[in-house]
This record gives C-alpha cells, structure tokens and sequence, in this order.
C-alpha cells in the first residue's frame, strides 16, 4: 500500500503539472464566478488547485511514511542536509510572500522569464537563511531570555505577601 501510494502520489503530481491542472482550475473557477469576481477572491481563487495538490502531497507524505524503513540508508546520508533545510522552514512559511515581493520589486521582475524568477528565488532563499539564523537558530536563547523577562514583570507586579 505504501509503495502505491508513493507511486500514485508521484505520477498524480507529474500529471497535475504537465496537464496545466493549475491554470484549468482557475479558468474553470473564472467561469462560474466572472472575472471581476474571480479577481476579488485574491489568493483563493486557487483553492481548487491548492486543495488537489495537497491531497496528492498528503498521499505521498502518508505512503512514505509506510515505507520509509525500507530505505533508511538513502535517508540517513541526507539526513544532515535536510536537518539544515528544516531548521528554516517557520522562517520561510512566515516571510516567503513578502520576501517575494520584495525582492520581485527590487528587481523590477514581475513575471518577466526565468531568469528573474530563479534571481527573485535565490535572493529569498539567502534571505530566508540570514534571517532565520538569528531567529530559528537561536530559539532557544531567545525563548529563555523571553520566559525570564516575564518573570521578571510579573514579580515586579505582583502584590506584597504577608510576611
């Protein structure tokens, strides 16, 4: 079941990339709502789509998960990279939409070929690793000096005891 599910999960996305799913959503999606309605919904006018590749996603996560012992050699040589990687992903999920922008906007890009999209990407990615090392990196200073602040607040205002 896993080994399917892998395989399907695969094949789905491929398939979902190379038939255009994507944009054959959206034209469908336009269609029922009309173009200035579809243009209101911002962002989620592609929740058809979203919701499709994340199905697809969540089946992969699900199969490799069932088979993920029968190849605990490949995945432990990656192991330290990934590890890396990961460190960086709530840096990323809070500030890639805007990091984007920026640096879109920086390089007056738009949507203008390749190249500026792979310059925008590269640019947010050295972003996302410098912001993120001081933050995600040193979370755990960060949440210590945080706890001992508001300890501090709260002894400071607490009443007089008795004594």
């Amino acid at each position: 079941l896993g080994w399917a599910l892998v395989a399907f999960s695969t094949l789905g996305i491929a398939l979902f990339l190379h038939w255009g799913v994507e944009a054959a959503a959206g034209r469908w999606l336009e269609s029922l709502n009309g173009k200035p309605a579809n243009i209101q919904l911002t962002f989620s006018r592609f929740f058809i789509r979203d919701y499709g590749l994340g199905l697809l996603v969540m089946l992969h996560f699900a199969g490799m998960r069932r088979v993920a012992h029968r190849l605990g050699g490949l995945l432990l040589a990656v192991q330290g990279p990934v590890r890396w990687v990961a460190a960086y992903t709530f840096t990323l999920y809070l500030l890639h939409q805007p990091l984007f922008l920026f640096w879109g906007a920086v390089l007056r890009g738009g949507n203008q070929g390749y190249a500026t999209w792979a310059g925008t990407t590269v640019l947010v990615a050295v972003s996302v690793v410098l912001i993120g090392s001081l933050t995600e990196t040193r979370r755990h200073r960060l949440t210590r000096w945080i706890r001992a602040r508001l300890v501090a607040i709260g002894t400071a205002r607490a009443p007089p005891q008795a004594g």
